[in-house]
Order: C-alpha cells, then structure tokens, then sequence
C-alpha cells in the first residue's frame, strides 16, 4: 500500500542528509529566482509559494540538525541561527502574513548563500 502521507519511510536523516537539505533546496530557491526582478517574483503566486516552501524546507533541516549536533552553532558561531529557524516558523504559522519583500531579500541577498557555503563547509568536515 503506498504511504499516504507521502514519507519516504526511511530512517531518520542524519548529519549529511541534513546538510545536503540545506544545499539542495536552498539551491532551488535561489535559482527560482534567476533573472527576475522583486516585482516578477511578488506578482507570480506560483514562484513565491515555491520559494516560501523551499526556505520552509531549509529552516526545518536547520532546527532538526541543531537538535541533532547542537554544537554546530557553536562551530559556526557567525550564522543567525536563530533567524533561520523564526522564518521557519513564520512560514508554517504565520503564512496569511507572510512578507515577501523579507523572502526576496533572505534568497536574493547574501543570507541564504552564505547559509549554504556554511552546509558545504560543513559537509567536508564529516568523517
């Protein structure tokens, strides 16, 4: 019987798949918005709710992966955790007030790329 609620069923993810998240769909998000402009994006509802989906997706792994290896962010002490997992938790419970000009500059900007090379840099010192 196929799974209803669409779960891979696998185990839970561990500290690379956590990261490979974090590259992966912050990678789809910044290349959703590629050579458009913050008007083209606030007027495609189809486009803004896949990036909003997309940074769900990179907040999530984040909090995961801070409960798994807490001392991450002490490892990484320059990244805004705390921001990471609030937009989160905007996106999932605040979604009918959401701020895309906030979304724009989070993906466009250096926030999210910056997040990503932490990902990469923390992937090559796993074991």
């Amino acid at each position: 019987m196929e799974n209803p609620r669409g779960f891979k069923g696998r185990k839970a993810p561990s500290r690379r798949d956590l990261l490979n998240d974090i590259i992966d769909y912050g990678e789809s998000a910044r290349k959703a918005l590629y050579g458009i402009s913050r008007e083209a994006f606030l007027d495609d509802d189809v486009r803004h709710d896949a990036v909003c989906y997309k940074i769900q997706c990179v907040s999530e792994a984040t909090v995961q992966l801070l409960h798994l290896d807490p001392e991450i962010a002490e490892e990484f002490p320059n990244l805004p955790w705390h921001k990471i997992r609030a937009i989160g938790n905007v996106l999932r419970h605040v979604y009918h007030d959401i701020d895309l000009h906030i979304i724009w500059d989070a993906v466009s900007g250096e926030d999210l790329p910056q997040f990503i090379a932490f990902a990469r840099e923390a992937l090559t010192r796993i074991a």
